[in-house]
C-alpha cells in the first residue's frame, strides 16, 4: 500500500513538471528574437550603411546583385507604391539612349516627401532638395516621370549618384556598348524621404569587365539634419552658433509687410510703388517687423 501511495505521488508530480515545462515551450515559441532593426528595400539583409563624411560607400564587394542583362536598350519603371514612393528603376543604357538636349520642365511633379527649404551660406545652389532622377535624364531622355523622381539633396545628387552616371555615360561613348542599370530607392518604413539610393551598374557586351560597380549614396546634406518622415529639416546647432545669417537680396513689398526672395512667384506681379529692394540679413527685415514670405520662405 505504502509503495503504491508512493508511485502515485511521483506520478502525479512528474506530470506537473511536464505541464509546466510544455508551458515554457510555448512561451519560447511565442518569442520573436532580438535583431537590429532593417529596412525592407536594403539588399544583402544588411542594415544600412552609415555616413562617415563621404559621399557615396561601395556595398556588396562592388558586385551588382541581379544576373539577367540586356543588349537591347529598354527602361522599366515601377508604379508609386501607396505612400506615393517611387520604387525600384531599371534599364539597359546604350548609345540610342543618351541625350545631349537641354532638359525641360519638371516643377511639377512634387515627389514622396517634397519641401522647399534653402540655406544659402550652406548650399552653393541655396535649396536643400532637388527633383533627382532615378534613371538620370542624360542617360535616358526621362524629364518629369514621377516614377523616375526622388526628394534629393543636392549633395547626393551632384557629389553622389551624378558622379557614377558620368562613368556610365562615358563608358558607352567610348565602346557603343550597353550597360545594365538598376537603380533601388531606399526607404525606412512609412518615410517619404528615401535614406539614400542604391547604383547598380554592368557593362552588358564585355560582361562586366569594362564597367561594374554596386555603391550606395547617402541622402544627406552636411550641416542639415533632415527629418526623412516628412522632408522637413533645420541647421545643425553647431552651424547655427558659428554661421551668421549672410547678408542677401530681398524684395519687400512695403504694402503687405511681406519680404520675399528675388526669384518669388510673389514678386513678378508686385506693383513697383510697393516694391522696395534691400540687400541686409533675415534678422534686420524680421526686426524691422517685415514678416517672410510664405511661398518662398526665405
Amino acid at each position: 500500500m505504502i509503495a503504491s501511495a508512493t508511485r502515485k505521488r511521483l506520478a502525479i508530480v512528474l506530470s506537473c513538471i511536464t505541464v509546466v515545462l510544455l508551458g515554457v515551450l510555448l512561451v519560447l515559441s511565442r518569442r520573436t528574437p532580438d535583431a537590429p532593426a532593417k529596412t525592407e528595400s536594403f539588399p544583402f539583409g544588411e542594415t544600412l550603411p552609415e555616413y562617415d563624411g563621404q559621399p557615396s560607400v561601395i556595398v556588396h564587394d562592388n558586385k551588382v546583385t541581379f544576373e539577367e542583362m540586356h543588349k537591347e536598350s529598354y527602361t522599366s519603371l515601377q508604379e508609386l507604391d501607396s505612400l506615393g514612393r517611387c520604387q525600384r528603376a531599371e534599364a539597359s543604357i546604350g548609345p540610342d539612349t543618351l541625350t545631349y538636349d537641354e532638359r525641360g520642365s519638371m516643377g511639377m511633379v512634387r515627389p514622396s516627401g517634397w519641401n522647399t527649404a534653402r540655406y544659402d551660406d550652406l548650399i552653393e545652389d541655396h535649396y536643400l532638395f532637388n527633383r533627382c532622377h532615378l534613371l538620370g535624364y542624360a542617360l535616358t531622355g526621362i524629364v518629369d516621370d514621377a516614377r523616375n523622381l526622388i526628394t534629393g539633396t543636392r549633395y547626393m545628387n551632384v557629389e553622389g549618384m551624378l558622379v557614377y552616371e558620368v562613368q556610365i555615360a562615358r563608358y558607352i561613348q567610348k565602346t557603343g556598348n550597353h550597360v545594365e542599370y538598376h537603380v533601388t530607392p531606399v526607404f525606412l518604413e512609412d518615410e517619404l524621404v528615401c535614406r539614400g539610393v542604391l547604383l547598380e551598374a554592368r557593362s552588358v557586351e564585355d560582361n562586366g569587365k569594362g564597367l561594374e560597380f554596386c555603391v550606395y549614396c547617402f541622402n544627406v546634406q552636411p550641416g542639415i539634419i533632415i527629418d526623412y518622415t516628412d522632408g522637413t529639416s533645420e541647421r545643425e546647432q553647431s552651424i547655427t552658433r558659428s554661421m551668421p545669417s549672410p547678408s542677401l537680396h530681398y524684395v519687400v513689398n512695403i504694402r503687405s509687410g511681406k519680404f520675399h526672395y528675388e526669384d518669388c512667384e510673389g514678386v513678378k506681379g508686385m506693383s513697383e510703388k510697393n516694391r522696395k529692394d534691400v540687400t541686409c540679413t533675415r534678422e534686420e527685415l524680421l526686426e524691422q517687423g517685415y514678416e517672410p514670405c510664405g511661398t518662398c520662405a526665405p
